[in-house]
């Protein structure tokens, strides 16, 4: 019994891997050619070399599976967003179409709905994407979801908020970035901290992917992985596991000041400031993504609290963060 994981060398993606393997299920992966099977699963997975523009070789990878993990998809290059993530996803299913392939869990991201007002948002929420990549996500999950009205396929639609865990992406890793201000005293929260961090650990959001996936009771249903919390609890167990002093708050208005003013610091030395309009924004938030839905089938292993602590331990263990 052979399962299908597209996406696989990304950072959700060798989480499932590793959690497929750990259930000894037979892994295949569809890899493209700029990227490398990881040294641990030498000799354990399945390879085929491909794309999702990939006609001939989606055929291939689907052939003979007994389920499809689609998690590849374009974050970055905004040049590349309908031709992965929208025609990507459509040449997919119509692969597992034609093989006879009818379960399939599509990746999709809470960023469909569009959120901006402040309120608690769920699976029932209207999606109205803000940006090039929120709508070609929303576009290939309109074509997953598609698929099952026809009854086509069996599809089970994830949607993650912001995943957070191990991983080494240097200054790109926000969430490091984060760990970094709060250890080096440098974090201030703006206002009480009552704002909402959506984020999920990458371990819970593999396991619910699996987990879903051996369900029938999820086939055609949409399920949004997230772990919410306050700013002020999140930031406190990061302070916690860092041994770092609790930090300090900014009145809100004080914190909008301080950011628009290093904004203009930061065009005239044409260089990234530490405090932005967006930041400011994004830790006042009072946008909260429910998971409620998904409680209700299964629950999340680790969750927040443990996952932060999980994760100080890695990047201390890989030089990313000091040991104090």
């Amino acid at each position: 019994m052979t399962v299908l994981v597209t996406g696989a060398t990304g950072f959700i993606g060798r989480y499932v891997v590793e959690r497929l393997l750990a259930d000894r299920e037979a892994v295949r992966i569809l890899i493209p050619r700029s990227a490398s099977v990881p040294d641990e699963w030498q000799g354990q997975v399945e390879c085929t070399v491909g794309d999702l523009s990939d006609l001939a070789r989606l055929t291939l990878a689907v052939s003979g599976t007994t389920a499809v993990y689609h998690l590849a998809g374009e974050i970055r290059n905004s040049q590349l967003f309908t031709a992965v993530n929208v025609e990507g996803t459509q040449n997919l299913l119509n692969a597992c179409v034609a093989e006879g392939q009818p379960r399939v869990l599509h990746v999709s991201s809470v960023g469909v709905i569009g959120a901006q007002r402040s309120g608690t948002y769920d699976e029932r929420s209207a999606c109205q994407p803000r940006n090039s990549y929120e709508a070609s996500k929303w576009q290939g999950e309109q074509i997953a979801r598609e698929f099952q009205q026809r009854r086509l396929l069996r599809v089970t639609v994830v949607r993650p908020t912001i995943v957070f865990g191990p991983r080494v992406l240097g200054p790109a890793d926000s969430f490091l970035s984060w760990l970094r201000a709060v250890q080096r005293g440098r974090f201030r929260h703006i206002g009480s901290g009552s704002g909402f961090a959506n984020y999920v650990y990458v371990e819970d959001v593999a396991a619910a992917c699996v987990a879903l996936m051996q369900r029938d009771d999820t086939v055609g249903e949409v399920y949004h992985v997230a772990d919410p919390t306050t700013v002020g609890e999140l930031v406190t167990q990061m302070a916690r596991c860092l041994n770092a002093p609790q930090p300090d708050s900014l009145p809100a208005p004080i914190g909008y000041l301080g950011a628009c003013a290093l904004s203009f610091v930061g065009c005239l030395a044409r260089r990234p400031m530490p405090l932005t309009i967006n930041r400011v924004r994004a830790l006042t938030s009072r946008i909260r993504f429910n998971s409620e839905k998904l409680r209700a089938v299964l629950t999340l292993a680790v969750g927040w609290q443990q996952a932060v602590a999980r994760t100080v331990v890695h990047c201390r263990e890989i030089g990313a963060l000091s040991i104090s």
